[in-house]
């Protein structure tokens, strides 16, 4: 096992996507990833100082030979008609195992991992080389890592994304040719499977108008959106949001109270039903359940906000106290128990579509 050698020369260069960054050291690696990390050091094939060994291409848990004692959750290939062979050290003074592949090396995981990383190693402990490191979720290029490798030397490759690593690719140049990808020392162990959820956003419209919730969800396979709403004054209430007529079943029967559009989706649209009892003012608050087959992730709610006539709700509808609630929350003073200045929920706030909309409503209207 080499780790950390005291004669690396390397420089690493940094591209890569918001939400992703570079790990820089086993021991940060390992601060990460904790009692869950998982280390492949190949020490289970055993060769003779400076001996080689041809690999299966690809290597993997269920492919190795018997006895390699190879880890699963991870598989290495050599792609572009490369092959893998497995090498017994010697370049630094060390026996230590290392991989290597003729044209490349691929690590692919078989669940995205938080964090990953690995030693690159000099493959001929005689010449420079210059590795370059592409870390990869699915087709999406994460970040690229490069390393000039003085011989001999070694360098700490690592990678760390919220959402998830699925593969990293390993080349090495040598002086004036195509050299040997050498790695030592894969770690990862925090495999990221079950869905992340960004909730959605708080919401205002008028009794009439569209309420519109979206939550951003992430995961492996396919996902399903599952919404609930919460009614007012039960909080501790969940009912599942069905594709298009919902009822409130607590006045004494099933009241068609709201319609919902994209009900399995991502979005959810509610209007109030065509019929003298429907109401989103029942509506408080909205959430999402994000499911795939490694389980689900429930969002944080987001409330939903009913602009009326009775703008400062105090229970006397269309007042002059209503009027002056109004236009000081369009000044940018809301009192506590008001709407919104977006009035009509249409995104844009404190406009002249707003204002129209409130003395529609006002005056009885819809908005």
């Amino acid at each position: 096992m080499l780790r950390s050698l005291p004669c690396v020369a390397a420089v690493a260069l940094f591209t890569g996507v918001a939400g992703a960054g570079p790990v820089t050291s086993a021991a940060q690696l390992e601060s990460i990833l904790g009692d869950r990390a998982l280390l492949e050091d190949f020490e289970g094939v055993s060769i003779f100082g400076g001996g080689t060994l041809v690999c299966p291409n690809p290597l993997n848990s269920t492919t190795q030979p018997q006895g390699w004692g190879i880890l699963p959750g991870v598989s290495y290939a050599a792609t572009e008609g490369g092959n893998l062979a497995m090498h017994a050290g010697y370049l630094h003074g060390d026996s230590s195992n290392l991989l290597q592949g003729s044209t490349n090396i691929v690590v692919t995981f078989n669940q995205p991992q938080a964090a990953i990383g690995f030693d690159l190693v000099d493959g001929t402990g005689n010449v420079p080389y210059h590795d370059t490191v592409v870390f990869y979720r699915g087709t999406t290029v994460l970040g690229t890592l490069q390393f000039d490798l003085t011989a001999p030397g070694d360098a700490f490759a690592g990678w760390q994304d919220a959402v998830g690593i699925t593969s990293a690719r390993v080349t090495s140049v040598g002086v004036g040719f195509s050299g040997l990808a050498s790695i030592d020392n894969v770690e990862w162990g925090i495999g990221i499977c079950t869905p992340q959820v960004q909730p959605p956003h708080p919401f205002a419209t008028c009794s009439t108008g569209t309420a519109t919730f979206s939550v951003a969800a992430t995961g492996s396979g396919s996902l399903t959106y599952r919404w609930q709403w919460q009614q007012v004054g039960a909080p501790s209430v969940w009912t599942n949001v069905v594709e298009g007529v919902n009822v409130d079943s607590r006045v004494g029967g099933n009241i068609a109270r709201f319609t919902a559009t994209g009900a399995a989706g991502a979005t959810v649209a509610l209007t109030r039903t065509n019929t003298p009892q429907g109401a989103l003012e029942v509506v408080a608050a909205l959430r999402c359940i994000v499911i795939n087959s490694c389980g689900s992730v429930t969002s944080d709610p987001a409330t939903l906000t009913i602009n009326s006539a009775d703008f400062n709700n105090d229970g006397d509808i269309g007042t002059d106290a209503d009027i002056e609630a109004f236009f000081a929350c369009l000044s940018g003073t809301c009192c506590p128990t008001c709407g919104t200045a977006d009035f009509n929920g249409d995104g844009d706030v404190g406009t002249d579509a707003d204002i129209e909309a409130f003395f529609r409503v006002l005056a009885g209207g819809n908005c």
